[in-house]
């Protein structure tokens, strides 16, 4: 029986190690117990009607041996009724910070290239039912890109009502990874859906375009002076009530 358990043995770390022939290589060892994944759980309160979001709670850390593509997955595990979960991740390549913040939702995928992560979540529910009430999130980290078919990373924005020919400047979030933005209109009541005009401003450029019912994902602008949405209503009977979407890079 020995042979039959030392052939199962070099076949086990011939698949670990990639295909290598020695199977006593140091390198080969090492990269067995290399860390692939991590993760954590911790307890998060839910804000009530008119109170300012909850402070950000740490719920996993992790320095990776060496940089690379990783994918952070948030998950809440029973929240209250009309809860709104934040997650802020900060990924970091040799000191420098690139901080994403998104929707949670149910759970949410966001990938990035780094050799080390941060990632916290903070409640910004503002709602009766999930006043004061006390719920678990869990996050886990792991190497590759999250799969293309999960659901786009967002950050849900303000909602704004737009009197007739009036306007509306919205700050875009900054330090969150925005990259684009979509908007939408309604009217509430059965009057011809207005048109809304919307600009981002930037230094010595503006990027405009009129707004249907429902807009697709607008691309913003790379810059760093890109820190305004400007939305004018062009009907001058008809108020417009507006939500607004931004995209998130990851």
């Amino acid at each position: 029986m020995k042979p039959i358990y030392g052939l199962t043995y070099g076949v086990l770390i011939l698949a670990a190690c990639g295909g290598m022939v020695q199977a006593d290589s140091e390198d080969c060892m090492s990269d067995m117990h290399r860390a692939r994944g991590w993760q954590g759980t911790n307890f998060i309160v839910g804000t009530g009607v008119g109170a300012n979001p909850g402070p950000l709670v740490s719920i996993v850390q992790a320095v990776f041996d060496e940089p690379g593509e990783y994918t952070v997955q948030i998950q809440p595990f029973n929240p209250p009724q009309d809860s709104r979960l934040i997650g802020v991740v900060n990924w970091s390549v040799e000191g420098g910070q690139l901080q994403r913040m998104f929707d949670v939702g149910n759970g949410m995928q966001i990938s990035g290239v780094a050799n080390g992560v941060s990632v916290s979540v903070q409640d910004n529910s503002g709602s009766a039912h999930a006043a004061g009430i006390q719920y678990q999130v869990g996050a886990q980290v792991a190497l590759g890109l999250r799969p293309p078919s999960g659901s786009p990373v967002m950050l849900y924005g303000p909602s704004e009502v737009i009197a007739p020919a009036g306007l509306v400047v919205v700050p875009i979030p900054q330090n969150a990874g925005v990259n684009s933005v979509q908007i939408g209109i309604t009217t509430g009541n059965d009057n011809a859906i207005p048109v809304v005009e919307a600009k981002i401003s930037a230094a010595q450029f503006v990027f405009g375009w009129r707004i249907p019912e429902i807009a697709p994902f607008v691309a913003i602008p790379t810059s760093s002076f890109n820190n305004t949405l400007q939305l004018t209503n062009e009907d001058a009977a008809t108020t417009a009530n507006v939500y607004i979407i931004w995209g998130i890079d990851g």
